[in-house]
């Protein structure tokens, strides 16, 4: 329990900026801190209400083959995200050296069993016998500069959170052979996906290749005895409370020519 409120603790927060304040360490501590971690689901999940099984259909041919742009010259980049984590381990915020290297080797075999990609470590990590010391100074710089690296955890809150120990040990990315598509490894959570498309937005499209990821390494989990950790009651876990659920976040990017001269941008900027 002092592990997943130390956050909160050591850093209270701001009234104009509302966090969780509290980390799982765990599938387990939803269910034995709930009183506690229950008001914060409740808080950040407005909408939600514990009756009957968490849905699971994410087929993409659910999806409409309706484009939210036809047109393609105002939505204009797109990107998904999804976070999972495996069974039989803590949480990044709570797991020990050995836990972390085992999902990292999980997670690199995926790009040989069906999700076709490289794992690249971070630099001056030890922990992969692929590639030693990580990824070069220039290796890194590429990958920061495309958006793909993950930084530091270098805030008070994720500091407090467990979320440095041991760095950069048994962290990674990810590059997959499809185009646009990556995985953070042990970052906030045991994998982070991203998908991304930067002209014609194409929602289901971009689904569908996150959805074959995510089928690839979940069948290369099971194959290791292991899989997503899923609630009944909360969907996909998560380290935050607010990532519970289907955990999965989309931004669209729109390009919206003379809306400055069209309309009160600051009104605008607000009513967001």
């Amino acid at each position: 329990l002092a592990e997943c409120i130390k956050p909160g603790i050591d850093c209270p927060g701001h009234e104009l900026v509302k966090v969780a304040g509290a980390y799982a360490g765990d599938g387990e501590s939803y269910e034995r801190f709930w009183p506690l971690l229950g008001p914060v689901v409740h808080a950040l999940h407005a909408d939600w209400k514990p009756c009957g099984e968490h849905p699971r259909e994410d087929l993409p041919s659910k999806l409409s083959n309706s484009r939210i742009d036809p047109t393609g010259r105002c939505a204009v980049y797109a990107t998904m995200e999804v976070r999972r984590n495996l069974r039989g381990f803590r949480l990044p915020t709570a797991c020990s050296k050995a836990e972390r290297r085992e999902v990292e080797r999980v997670i690199a075999g995926t790009a040989s069993k069906g999700l076709r990609g490289t794992y690249l470590p971070l630099r001056s990590s030890e922990s992969w016998s692929g590639k030693v010391g990580g990824v070069s100074a220039h290796q890194e710089q590429r990958l920061r500069g495309a958006g793909m690296l993950f930084s530091d955890p270098d805030s008070r809150m994720r500091l407090s959170a467990g979320l440095g120990r041991q760095w950069p040990d048994a962290r990674g990315v990810m590059l997959c052979d499809a185009e646009g598509l990556f995985l953070w490894c042990n970052e906030e959570d045991h994998l982070r996906f991203f998908a991304r498309q930067h002209t014609s937005v194409d929602l289901k499209k971009l689904w569908t290749s996150l959805h074959q990821s995510l089928d690839a390494v979940s069948k290369a989990a099971e194959g290791e005895g292991t899989g997503f950790v899923f609630s009944e009651k909360l969907g996909y876990v998560t380290a935050c409370p607010s990532r519970l659920g289907a955990s999965l976040r989309v931004v669209v990017s729109l390009k919206i020519p003379l809306l400055a001269a069209a309309a009160d941008l600051a009104g605008v900027c607000r009513s967001f």
